[in-house]
């Protein structure tokens, strides 16, 4: 398992004297009688700089292969990794063989790769649990967050920058980990849009005593009835949004855990793609799984488009600080890096829509909605599990 960096992350939402702290690379050895994984070993190829346009042959390989795993051939699925011309499968064991079908279209396409996984995707994600449980039952202990390996070999334990590794108390699991320091998040022209509103718009929560503002996800419908998508953390069911002087919608269905809202709103099938001040939209064609190596752009309303978005891993469980000021634990959180070493994202991006371009289309594909942001690193929850939690879709643009 690679070592990894550690982040101080901070939310998106603004608010006032909004602080980033600063973590410290580290990675400590478990505590005594604990699975303990290599210190290093898989590391996500990084991209060239000439497949930084897109890879839109290798993300269409992947998403063959990764609609099959949902759609049941998923017995030893471990993960996906996208390079710039390669889908890399792990999977425990050999690939059943309703996968086949899918390997096969696959690689009309592009390379892929079969590699050996140590563990199932459902055998970490059930030892991930485990710590989970762990860590909402002790939201202040010194365990913060875990995460999967991308080469499905283990997990990675965040801790707190002042906890002592020999003394963790996490509870046994079958499975190896390492641990990581980590600060605890906090959870955090576009500025005049008009109806049908877009995505990477102002969203100002208007809740008395709480007011501050994100940014807009992607417009997404069900039963005939359009929303807007943004951060749970943003506000509750029943916080109404504006954006400026117009009144966008009120929250109706949240998912804490997820960190997303649903707002009914007069919602396009479009959003914002440039700087801050930009009037450019894009249409959106559809939705896609995230896999680690992907590219991705998130289009805040306080950041304007940030590209270069390199996916790293996946954190399963993750403590962090709200605007209500209470500390809660999100899940299923994808980990980006800015290539360029750029901050990707400020107060006021959280709910901003992540995307990829549709190839040389002018239109762009859902990939999720922003979270969290720690120095050069972006957390952002995947459009999946929008689908999952509230049954919409994007609504085409």
């Amino acid at each position: 398992m690679r070592r990894r960096f550690s982040l101080a992350l901070v939310t998106l939402a603004t608010t006032a004297g909004l602080a980033l702290p600063v973590g410290s690379a580290m990675a400590q050895s478990p505590e005594p009688g604990a699975h303990n994984a290599p210190a290093a070993g898989y590391h996500i190829p990084r991209p060239a700089e000439s497949a930084l346009a897109g890879r839109t042959e290798v993300d269409q390989a992947a998403k063959i292969i990764r609609t099959a795993v949902a759609n049941g051939a998923d017995t030893g699925y471990g993960n996906i990794v996208v390079t710039d011309n390669a889908v890399q499968l792990f999977w425990k064991g050999a690939p059943p063989a309703s996968l086949s079908s899918a390997l096969a279209e696959a690689r009309d396409i592009v390379t892929v790769e079969v590699l050996p996984a140590d563990y199932s995707l459902a055998e970490l994600e059930s030892q991930a649990e485990v710590i989970a449980q762990d860590i909402r039952a002790d939201v202040k202990g010194p365990v913060i967050g875990v995460q999967i390996a991308p080469d499905s070999s283990g997990l990675i334990l965040r801790i707190r920058k002042d906890a002592n590794p020999g003394q963790l108390g996490v509870p046994s699991v079958t499975v190896p980990y390492t641990t990581q320091e980590s600060a605890v998040p906090t959870l955090t022209s576009r500025q005049v849009d008009t109806a049908p509103y877009s995505g990477g718009i102002v969203l100002t929560n208007q809740d008395p005593g709480v007011q501050y503002s994100c940014t807009s996800g992607f417009g997404v419908t069900k039963n005939n009835v359009k929303y807007l998508l943004t951060a749970g953390h943003c506000g509750q069911v029943g916080s109404q949004f504006r954006n400026s002087t117009s009144t966008v919608g009120s929250a109706t269905q949240k998912h804490s855990a997820h960190d997303l809202l649903l707002v009914p709103a007069n919602a396009a099938g479009t959003i914002y793609d440039g700087p801050v001040a930009t009037t450019s939209k894009k249409g959106v064609v559809g939705w896609d799984y995230v896999y680690a190596g992907d590219i991705v752009k998130s289009s805040g309303a306080t950041s304007g488009t940030v590209p270069r978005l390199w996916v790293t891993g996946n954190v399963y469980a993750l403590v962090v600080n709200d605007v209500y000021g209470n500390s809660v634990v999100i899940s299923n959180q994808i980990e980006t890096v800015q290539l360029d070493g750029l901050t990707p994202a400020a107060g006021g991006d959280s709910g901003a829509p992540i995307f990829v371009d549709y190839g040389t289309t002018g239109k762009v594909v859902a990939k999720g909605s922003a979270s969290a942001v720690s120095g050069t690193s972006l957390f952002f929850q995947p459009f999946s599990s929008a689908v999952v939690d509230f049954g919409v879709a994007p609504i085409p643009g």
